[in-house]
């Protein structure tokens, strides 16, 4: 009979501690969080900013965080800006992120890099019910990093030196490692990608949509150059839903090499990601386009933003 116990008992412990640290993991006032991890950082590294000084912020997935550099258009333009992108982060996640910032800042314009878009498991991994079920009942099992999220120094648990630097960059991960992409210089009109875009994906799209209009922010999608991800039938797709929410949309891939993109130099990982090369072709074309076309004011000069040219000195990125 004590031996039939056994498992019982271990059971029922088991599941307590599931219940008692799912309390302490699950996100707290942030509704269907998919990385904690990476939203916690984002927000905590984005309120070090002047409240009320930016006014052109980026979001998306690593597509965003590997191209949009706010250094480059302080430089160039004299914009002040923000990456909120984060490696695989999903559109719930973007709008968590972009929820808290603007309850500090005003800007003019959001960009959103729609790759982000086509992931599939906004929340859940809704390919393994079983997980997915576990996942909703006891939270730790999704949010099972919590851990790292908490500031112990870039050194320790916490977030890693690639993290700590892309804070320093206002978001932007500063890539220089080369690794040609050695494919069809058509390969918009030879991929064949997913093109689905899944219902809680559309949710917080829209989400998204409201919240600018709500807040006054111009939202605006851009694709940035990438031959693995980018096809004529995901352009198609996205078109689609700009001109549905009256939305401007430019695609980067369609401009027939007006960046003067080299596959073979400024790609990060075989037209994956662009690296530091390709991402400063794109900025100088985007920089000028924020500049003329949404009237971004120059802040070079102000007294409000001279922490920007210390920052950008100490940084030695350009």
């Amino acid at each position: 009979m004590k031996k039939a116990l056994k498992p019982v008992a271990f059971l029922l412990v088991l599941v307590c501690l599931l219940i008692g640290t799912s309390y302490f993991v699950a996100p707290k006032g942030y509704e269907n969080v998919y990385d904690i991890q990476l939203v916690n950082r984002k927000i905590d590294a984005v309120s070090q900013e002047k409240e009320n000084t930016l006014d052109v912020l980026f979001t998306g997935d690593s597509e965003a965080s590997n191209t949009f550099s706010p250094f480059q258009y302080w430089k160039e333009q004299g914009i002040a800006s923000y990456n909120l992108g984060g490696s695989a982060q999903r559109l719930n996640d973007c709008y968590t992120v972009l929820e808290e910032v603007l309850k500090h800042q005003k800007p003019k314009v959001l960009v959103l890099e729609p790759n982000t878009l086509f992931r599939k498991n906004a929340v859940y991994n809704k390919e393994d019910s079983v997980l997915m079920m576990a996942e909703q009942i006891f939270p730790v099992l999704h949010h099972h990093n919590i851990y790292k999220s908490i500031n112990l120094g870039v050194n320790l648990i916490g977030a890693t030196k690639e993290n700590a630097y892309a804070d320093q960059c206002k978001g932007y991960y500063a890539r220089v490692k080369i690794r040609p992409y050695q494919g069809s210089d058509q390969y918009m009109k030879t991929n064949k990608r997913e093109t689905a875009i899944y219902p809680e994906t559309m949710e917080y799209f829209e989400k998204i949509v409201q919240l600018c209009k709500e807040n006054q922010v111009e939202l605006i999608m851009v694709s940035s150059p990438s031959p693995k991800n980018w096809s004529d039938e995901r352009h198609d797709v996205i078109q689609a839903l700009c001109d549905k929410y009256g939305i401007t949309y430019y695609d980067l891939n369609k401009l027939d090499n007006a960046l003067a993109l080299d596959w073979t130099t400024d790609t990060l990982d075989r037209g994956d990601h662009l690296n530091i090369n390709g991402s400063k072709k794109v900025n100088a074309y985007f920089g000028k386009i924020l500049k003329e076309k949404y009237h971004i004011p120059d802040h070079r000069g102000e007294a409000d933003y001279a922490i920007w040219d210390q920052q950008a000195a100490e940084l030695k990125l350009y």
